[in-house]
């Protein structure tokens, strides 16, 4: 997968990214993710937990708010390990 189009991904869901009433936390959680050609999200689910279960899901609601995604180079469907990371600031 292109580097040009992973940013472009991760441009897209940053736009889509909501504050949480969490304590200071940051975390990393994997989705894995099938991308149809025209953008739709497919197939999703947890690769990798944070450890975290309410930043856990907070990946998965990212992926489906910000659908569709940038539609994949190639006009084919793609399946993605997308790492998300989640930063929360303390209120």
């Amino acid at each position: 997968m292109s580097s040009g189009y992973l940013s472009d991904l991760r441009r897209h869901l940053a736009n889509y990214r909501r504050r949480l009433p969490l304590e200071q936390v940051a975390a990393v959680a994997v989705i894995d993710a099938q991308i149809q050609a025209d953008g739709r999200v497919g197939r999703i689910h947890l690769a990798q937990p944070s450890g975290v279960p309410a930043l856990d899901q907070e990946a998965l609601d990212l992926v489906h708010r910000a659908a569709p995604l940038p539609r994949p180079p190639g006009g084919r469907p793609v399946r993605l390990s997308i790492p998300i990371h989640i930063h929360q600031a303390a209120r």
